[in-house]
């Protein structure tokens, strides 16, 4: 969950805040006639529809916050565990192609894509079907696919 126990109680006092404002507001404004006493009634009611709006908004970009922390650490974890600054050396043909389920791609058996998925052997057929990774380069018939 994106939120945090003290994001949702700021969303329940700001509502809370607004919805007193709202409520007050209507029953200042039913009892008046004279247009001139019911701009403050007004008045008061709009700004406790901003004051919620705010605090909805807040909740929201708190929770936007936290899932982009939450994704810069995945994108850093992967990178680190790929090791993008260090060419692989050349992939060894005789190495087996290997997927997993609902994988679109092939890789060879050490691609750190693979690590921790029950990897399948790839058919000839089934090669046709699937595209070559990016990351491990896996080299057919001395051919690079790309």
């Amino acid at each position: 969950m994106p939120w945090h126990v003290r994001d949702v109680q700021r969303l329940l006092l700001t509502l809370t805040i607004a919805t007193i404002g709202l409520i007050g507001s209507w029953v200042g404004i039913s009892g008046t006639l004279v247009p001139s006493r019911q701009m403050l009634w007004l008045a008061i009611a709009i700004g406790s529809v901003a004051v919620g709006g705010l605090g909805v908004m807040r909740w929201l970009l708190s929770s936007f916050r936290s899932v982009r922390i939450r994704q810069s650490r995945m994108v850093d974890g992967v990178a680190a565990r790929l090791v993008l600054d260090e060419p692989r050396p050349a992939a060894d043909s005789s190495q087996p192609l290997v997927t997993a389920a609902r994988m679109t791609h092939f890789h060879l058996a050490d691609c750190p894509l693979m690590d921790g998925k029950t990897a399948t052997r790839v058919t000839a057929s089934r090669r046709k079907r699937l595209t070559p990774c990016a990351v491990c380069v896996p080299v057919t018939a001395g051919v690079t696919l790309r």
